[in-house]
């Protein structure tokens, strides 16, 4: 599911800006967390919002988050950090993921709260099931192109734009006044994605990229 994820949203890299107009939903629906990451205090949920921004008959789908609230509890949470793993079509609420996450921050979860969101079409916000695509069965392109076909026209959903519009979503939902976007790969096209229609949102933008750089310590020195 995430391998078909990361191809299709390879088609359609940004939404029109007059996607930002359309409403989004302002609850958070609290759920199990899959699997249960056992850390005292984690709230799991999803928040429903429109498969496409411009068509909102079109239905909605569920955009699945896990927030970590801050440890030192005496102080106020310095910020909220939201990572995006890249891709793209990774799970940022994969176990092993998950794990990354929580291990490259530790230093920093006494004072800032960390807020893991599944892009649409992976992990647990309505994962793309395209079996070729997904298990790299026969040629790539064509498996592409029948990933395309099988979602129809809501083929070109699943850019870094409408991704954009998701993550504000759980944001405005959770009550949360800004963020700290950390990107890494191909998560620097959604943290920009980001910046470009929700800066009064953003309290810093991270971008660890390219993997080259070799330099994982700044971008926490940044948020601090």
């Amino acid at each position: 599911m995430l391998a078909a994820a990361a191809a299709i949203a390879a088609l359609a890299l940004s939404a029109p800006l007059s996607s930002a107009a359309a409403p989004a939903s302002s609850r958070a629906n609290v759920v199990p967390c899959d699997p249960d990451p056992g850390a005292p205090g984690v709230v799991c949920g999803t928040v429903d919002v429109p498969l496409d921004r411009t068509h909102p008959g079109a239905g909605t789908i569920p955009i699945y988050f896990e927030l970590y609230p801050h440890s030192d509890t005496s102080r106020r949470p310095i910020s909220t950090i939201v990572p995006s793993v890249g891709g793209p079509g990774t799970s940022n609420t994969r176990s092993i993921v998950r794990d990354f996450w929580r291990g490259f921050f530790a230093t920093m979860l006494p004072r800032h709260d960390l807020l893991l969101i599944d892009h649409r079409g992976s992990g647990n916000s309505s994962a793309i099931d395209c079996p070729a695509l997904q298990h790299g069965v026969g040629e790539s392109l064509a498996a592409i192109r029948a990933c395309g076909a099988f979602l129809g026209a809501s083929a070109d959903r699943y850019g870094s734009g409408d991704i954009a519009e998701d993550i504000d979503a759980v944001r405005a939902a959770l009550s949360i006044q800004e963020i700290d976007y950390f990107s890494v790969s191909y998560g620097a096209v959604d943290a920009r994605a980001y910046a470009f229609r929700h800066p009064d949102h953003l309290r810093s933008a991270i971008i660890d990229s390219p993997l080259t750089s070799g330099d994982e310590s700044f971008g926490r020195a940044a948020i601090q």
